[in-house]
């Protein structure tokens, strides 16, 4: 059974905080730490814990701008349709460190697996996927050099039905080896 993106998105979260809270995370650098500020306050596209006063109900969304007590939220998981709500008397606790690949929904998700697939492929081991950056019908793809301090970007078109191969294509016009 495949995970729905809320599920997987979720899933994700409570993994991370898991391997950098109740794991021996003493060890782990703190800028790579998943961790809650209950003092922050969250800012536009921060990933929030929203509670209400009584602790009883709390959802995972992705903050979207302050409102007369209260803040709107984009639940997550729910591709790319604006969902939003509204909640009153409600306390947003951000998430921070989260990976930025943990949270793609949607085509956008399965674009990064077709990426990590063409990378297998490919057989890519000079280079580590940094991030994918989606802006309107094109998406820049950043790698860091793993031997060097070279970074190299990619920046091609991309739909729900860009293929692996088409991926490839532009990891050989771009030299990425």
């Amino acid at each position: 059974m495949e995970l729905t993106d809320k599920e997987r998105i979720l899933l994700n979260i409570i993994r991370r905080l898991y391997s950098t809270q109740l794991q021996t995370y003493q060890y782990i650098n703190k800028s790579k730490k998943v961790y809650f500020d209950i003092d922050a306050n969250p800012k536009a596209g921060d990933i929030v814990f929203a509670q209400t006063s009584g602790g009883s109900n709390v959802k995972i969304g992705i903050y979207v701008r302050p409102i007369t007590d209260g803040a709107i939220i984009k639940e997550i998981g729910t591709g790319n349709s604006v969902h939003l709500y509204t909640y009153k008397n409600v306390r947003f606790i951000p998430i921070y460190n989260l990976s930025k690949f943990d949270m793609l929904e949607g085509d956008q998700y399965k674009f990064y697996i077709k990426v990590l697939k063409a990378i297998a492929q490919k057989n890519i081991n000079t280079h580590s996927l940094d991030s994918l950056d989606f802006d309107d019908g094109t998406v820049k793809i950043k790698f860091e050099h793993s031997n060097q301090n070279g970074i190299k970007i990619i920046t091609m078109k991309w739909n729900k039905r860009t293929t692996i191969k088409a991926i490839i294509d532009n990891f050989d016009r771009w030299r990425i080896l």
